[in-house]
């Protein structure tokens, strides 16, 4: 059966038994909203609609209501869980279950189907179905779980994304307490197992992120939102750093200067920083323990953090305000153990 044709009977026939439509039902249905050409016979109009619908029998998409002693002729409706799986490609499938797992947080905010009965009903190969028992998705860190953040507030975040109305947000500022805001959502983005809800206060006024467990309600409004048409989140996350807040808005990029311990270096090999500079090669193969890393970067909350994390591996030669604020950070957490009786 050809997609059109296909596409165009399961708008005609029914979700439900007691509304199974006998042949020249279907028939009668489908000619007046899909016309045929001039001079084609009843006969072969109920014809193509038998054929169409033995078709869709033998794909398991319609079901029959037999004749009996309340119907005189037997009915047709449409089968609606087979439908996913008719049009669900198998590697759709697992692509579409994985997605899932890797945007979990966003889940509570989806009302599709669920991905593995997807997946289940796609006639997966034994190679696909080794796929779907044995690969996992995990995120990156040392195992802390997802922050906190209300259902219900995500369901309205989308909710309001997707109807175009405006909400009002109460919020929890991490630095300026109890908030309220009436926002234009224009995306939401997930990242290190919280998300982020991206709006705006204004026709003028810049888009900002929240911190969607800082929210305490949400209330959809009535009032259209400015949806920004050429607004680009993409753009707008790269913008922001991936969220890696900077320490001053409007500050430049700053030229970061380490030294890296040998036994530290594959870190920067294997996943290098944004703005990083090619490591030379030379300088892996002569004798020492200390290789040159540069790179151009934010300046922003989580460097220092970051460095820290490396301890005694990575030395900062540069600039001075980062090497000041590294050390500082490393001296108190050594003054925090020498004061341990242990």
């Amino acid at each position: 059966m050809k997609l059109d044709v296909l596409l165009n009977m399961l708008e005609v026939l029914p979700l439900h038994p007691a509304e199974a439509l006998a042949v020249q039902e279907v028939c009668d249905r489908y000619y007046r909203r899909f016309p045929p050409a001039a001079g084609l016979r009843p006969e072969s109009l109920r014809t193509n609609i038998r054929r169409y619908l033995q078709s869709m029998r033998d794909d398991r998409l319609v079901a029959v209501v037999e004749a009996d002693h309340a119907r005189s002729e037997p009915g047709y409706y449409i089968r609606a869980a087979s439908i996913p799986s008719h049009f669900m490609n198998s590697k759709v499938a697992l692509g579409l279950l994985w997605s899932r797992r890797l945007l979990a947080p966003l889940v509570p905010a989806l009302a599709d189907a669920e991905p593995a009965q997807l997946a289940d009903a796609a006639s997966l190969s034994e190679s696909e179905r080794i796929l779907l028992r044995r690969v996992r998705i995990v995120p990156d860190g040392v195992g802390r779980l997802d922050a906190a953040i209300h259902p219900g507030h995500l369901r309205s975040a989308a909710d309001a994304l997707q109807s175009g109305h405006m909400i009002e947000l109460r919020y929890d500022s991490r630095s300026g307490g109890p908030q309220v805001h009436r926002l234009s959502v224009l995306g939401l983005a997930a990242k290190d197992g919280t998300i982020y809800l991206v709006g705006t206060t204004g026709m003028e006024a810049p888009p900002r992120h929240y911190a969607l467990h800082r929210v305490r309600g949400i209330e959809l409004l009535k009032e259209r939102a400015d949806l920004r048409p050429d607004f680009d989140i993409d753009d707008y996350v790269s913008q922001h750093h991936q969220f890696s807040h900077k320490l001053e808005a409007g500050s430049a990029a700053i030229r970061l200067e380490l030294l890296v311990h040998r036994d530290a270096l594959f870190h920067f090999i294997e996943r290098p920083l944004m703005g990083q500079d090619p490591i030379d090669e030379a300088a892996l193969s002569v004798d020492g323990d200390w290789v040159p890393v540069t790179a151009t970067v934010p300046d922003t909350v989580q460097l220092a953090p970051f460095l820290w994390s490396h301890a005694g591996w990575v030395r900062v030669q540069g600039p001075p305000t980062i090497r000041k604020r590294v050390s500082e950070g490393l001296r108190a957490a050594a003054l925090l153990y020498s004061a341990d009786p242990v």
